[in-house]
């Protein structure tokens, strides 16, 4: 008689974690079992206990003896907090210049926060494998799906498309952008300064996409919500938002070490507050580092799958419940081995 579970039953949830442990009865014994949540498998156990981390919102958890793994028993379980495809809390954090060898080689702090999320190890920036450069054209297509000015940094130009802003905003979400350094450029909040410059100092409008879109800045309160990072606090996190280092800080035109070095300072608040954080660079020769921390980061997963901007574009549209711009989204996917099961 092949072993069969039975009493498939929820034992405990952690209310701030969503941590879900279940237990069941087997007959006759089993010496391990095969574990899914909404069809995706996760490892097995050896014993008639399990403890699931997803997003949250409405699972169904599978369980079956590995030695009769066709006939799994079910149980149907919520998680509180709005479930999978909005809901979450999301910072991204943009840095310039370098790819993955070098951030493995010299920033320790950005591969220790990797090791305990996930790493993309062939994300590139690039459309049919031809890399973009330089910088604007990687935000542009990572924030609307479209490079309206290929090869340019140019200074003011701004497009009159829709981009992540307009779908964050229709769906009822908030969404701002900290910039550090905003605030001391002359006059202060030169929006428009462009590194190197007197009026810039430290500042780079080229490294914030919502400058260079008609439907923000030509809107006052979206306009309002472009700030200084001194504005930034972790516990009061919008459902979306961008932390933008200054030069010296994003490795554009500091080093690799000041980069991770304010990486170590800056991001542990962000990630122990946001459902999600990730940390995003935009050039270099070869693949990127882009990786994913904190609660929906799939822990310890390594991605070879080839990633770029388009997916990642999709991948932010998919955890916030926004639907799609209908540009270069539309063929993106959802990054979904570096999310946790429901993500």
């Amino acid at each position: 008689m092949l072993p069969q579970v039975t009493g498939l039953h929820q034992v405990s949830q952690d209310p701030t974690t969503g941590v879900t442990v279940f237990g069941w009865d087997v007959t006759p014994d089993a010496d391990a079992y095969a574990i899914s949540v909404d069809g995706t498998k996760l490892a097995s156990v050896t014993s008639p206990t399990a403890s699931v981390t997803v997003a949250a919102g409405a699972h169904t958890l599978g369980v079956a003896p590995v030695a009769n793994p066709t006939a799994p028993t079910t149980l149907a379980f919520t998680v509180p907090g709005g479930g999978g495809g909005g809901g979450h809390k999301i910072v991204l954090i943009p840095y310039e210049n370098h790819n993955l060898a070098a951030v493995e080689a010299g920033a320790p702090n950005l591969m220790k926060f990797a090791a305990a999320g996930a790493l993309a190890t062939n994300f590139t920036c690039s459309i049919n494998g031809t890399p973009i450069h330089p910088s604007l054209p990687n935000y542009m297509q990572r924030s609307g799906g479209a490079n309206p000015f290929p090869g340019q940094d140019c200074d003011t130009c701004s497009a009159s498309t829709k981009s992540l802003w307009d779908l964050v905003e229709a769906a009822g979400l908030a969404i701002e952008v900290f910039c550090e350094g905003l605030a001391s450029t002359n006059p202060a909040y030169d929006y428009n300064a462009v590194f190197p410059s007197s009026a810039a100092k430290l500042y780079d409008n080229h490294h914030v996409w919502p400058v260079h879109y008609k439907l923000v800045m030509g809107n006052a309160a979206r306009k309002a919500k472009i700030k200084d990072l001194s504005a930034f606090s972790p516990s009061a996190l919008p459902d979306y938002c961008e932390v933008v280092p200054n030069v010296a800080h994003e490795m554009h035109s500091g080093s690799v070490a000041a980069g991770d070095a304010w990486a170590q300072a800056n991001f542990p608040p962000i990630i122990a507050a946001a459902d999600l954080t990730i940390c995003w660079f935009d050039e270099g020769k070869g693949p990127l580092y882009v990786a994913f921390y904190g609660r929906l980061a799939k822990p310890g997963v390594r991605s070879n799958v080839a990633y770029g901007n388009n997916d990642l574009l999709a991948t932010l549209e998919h955890l916030l419940g926004l639907g799609s711009l209908g540009t270069g989204d539309k063929s993106g996917k959802v990054m979904s081995d570096m999310l946790i099961a429901g993500a």
